[in-house]
């Protein structure tokens, strides 16, 4: 039984228990060197998500105006089409 334990307990195993990514160590955190690094990267993600926000609204506005463009040559090639068709039935 205390073979079974062992090799349960062994740290070669493909899945840990704890991800030694997630693991932090509390002093280094707690000093100020930490505490600024910290800041820094909330800092620069801010940033970025600001960038990533303005980008999106700068996509939304040039993809109305390309739809508008769509929308009126799609009504002009079926307003040309009808009067061609008009002309050749001699409704006109």
């Amino acid at each position: 039984m205390s073979a079974i334990q062992e090799a349960i307990d062994a740290p070669h195993l493909p899945f840990p228990d704890r991800d030694p990514r997630w693991q932090a160590d509390l002093k280094e955190v707690a000093d100020e060197s930490g505490v600024a690094k910290l800041q820094g990267v909330i800092e620069d993600v801010q940033r970025d998500i600001a960038e990533i926000k303005t980008e999106l609204l700068i996509l939304r506005s040039d993809k109305r105006s390309e739809l508008r463009w769509v929308f009126a040559a799609l009504l002009v090639v079926a307003l040309g089409l009808a009067a061609l068709l008009a002309k050749e039935f001699h409704w006109l």
